[in-house]
This record gives C-alpha cells, sequence and structure tokens, in this order.
C-alpha cells in the first residue's frame, strides 16, 4: 500500500492485537533506545498500520517513543496495510514480531499460540509465523501452558513450567500469572549464597518471610522423607 505520514496521535494501541503476553506494558529498555536514537537524530523503520482504523500492527513502541521524545503533534512514517480481519492482523502482527525487533519470549509465543488458537486460526498459519513445525508447536504449548480453575488456557513463563498441563488451584495460578523466566531454584541458591555471606539485611519483614520459608520447606522435607 505504501508509507504515509500520520500525527503519531491518531493511530490506535489495540493491545488485542499485541502478540506479546505484557499486555498494556511496553518494554523499558526497547522504549528508551528508540527514544535515544530519535533524540539523536537517527529515523525509526515505519510502523505498520490497518488502513480501515489507523490500529497498530506492529510499531507500538516505535508510536510510543515518537510521542514521548515529540510531542502529541509529532507525525510518524505509517506502512497503510489492509486486513480481512482481526484474525488476519493478529497473525501479521505476529509474523513481524517472531522476525525483527523485540524477540518473543517463550511466554510471548505461547501466549501468541493460546492467542491465535482463539481467534480459530489454522494451526499451520501459527506454525509458520513463529518459524517452527506444528509437532514442535504442539510439543512446546503442552510445556507452556495450563488451565485455571474457571477453564482459561494461560501462557507459563519459565519460572512456572512445573505447573505445565495442570489444572490449577487459585495460588497456583497467581504464581503462574506473576513469575518471570528465572527458576525458583535461582532464587533459593541467590537467597543461600546471601545468607552464607551475610548479605541479607534481616529486617522483621524478611524476618516473616525466613520464618514461612523454614516451614514450607519442613513440611517438604518431612514429605519427602
Amino acid at each position: 500500500m505504501g508509507t504515509k505520514k500520520l500525527k503519531a496521535i491518531e493511530l490506535v494501541f489495540d493491545w488485542n492485537l499485541w502478540p506479546r503476553q505484557s499486555i498494556g506494558t511496553l518494554d523499558s529498555t526497547n522504549l528508551r533506545q528508540m527514544k535515544e536514537s530519535l533524540r539523536a537524530g537517527f529515523h525509526l523503520p515505519p510502523v505498520v498500520v490497518n488502513k480501515a482504523d489507523l490500529r497498530i500492527i506492529d510499531g507500538f513502541h516505535r508510536t510510543k517513543a515518537v510521542l514521548s521524545v515529540f510531542g502529541d503533534d509529532a507525525k510518524i512514517e505509517a506502512d497503510l496495510q489492509e486486513y480481512a480481519d482481526d484474525a488476519a492482523m493478529v497473525l501479521a502482527a505476529g509474523a513481524l514480531n517472531a522476525a525483527q525487533g523485540l524477540k518473543l519470549s517463550p511466554k510471548d509465543r505461547a501466549h501468541f499460540i493460546l492467542k491465535c488458537r482463539k481467534l480459530k486460526i489454522p494451526p499451520a498459519a501459527i506454525a509458520s509465523v513463529l518459524r517452527i513445525d506444528e509437532i514442535r508447536m504442539k510439543e512446546f504449548i503442552a510445556k507452556r501452558s495450563a488451565k485455571t480453575s474457571g477453564g482459561e488456557i494461560i501462557p507459563l513463563a519459565a519460572g512456572a513450567r512445573a505447573l505445565a498441563g495442570k489444572e490449577l488451584t487459585a495460588v497456583q495460578e497467581h504464581f503462574a500469572r506473576t513469575a518471570n523466566g528465572c527458576l525458583p531454584e535461582m532464587y533459593a541458591s541467590m537467597l543461600l549464597n546471601a545468607l552464607n555471606a551475610e548479605a541479607l539485611v534481616l529486617s522483621d519483614k524478611t524476618m516473616v518471610i525466613l520464618g514461612k520459608l523454614r516451614d514450607a520447606i519442613d513440611l517438604i522435607l518431612e514429605e519427602v522423607a
């Protein structure tokens, strides 16, 4: 369709099209780097926009960076495209994010697969966007998703992958939704190192947490004894 200069403030951030799991949240490091580039006089690639309603398909960070640096009157280079429906836009957003820019994390990929499934997008099309075969994609999502008590299938970060395939309790669901890419064992090792180095500030709050941790560890040790 070609590119066109548009007012950045007129572009629509529709998070239903966002292929990543961090709904409503942009990557602060990526955003900061883009703003630094703009202030240094460099140009960013055009954003991809749905021609009919100016919803952003690819370029959430770029649009936000332009608005932050140049204000509400700023214009941005936009590649206007036409799509058949929202499913086509989600698939296009996934393809563009998988091929360039900020890499999709494993949890992002799981989120994208689940989003596409809800939209009845064929597995072959999803796999093609993620550049994997269907069998590998099926194996991947089985290891990176779990079901809530309400029946929703949610993506899992690496830190919660032990919950894969389970129907989650309320406590497990909270952990699954808040866990990041670090394995719990890493946190346990860091805590142990801090204790051995006497580098932990033993505030009242810390002592309460350590007490709860001790009780939880005692229960586990009793079960495996």
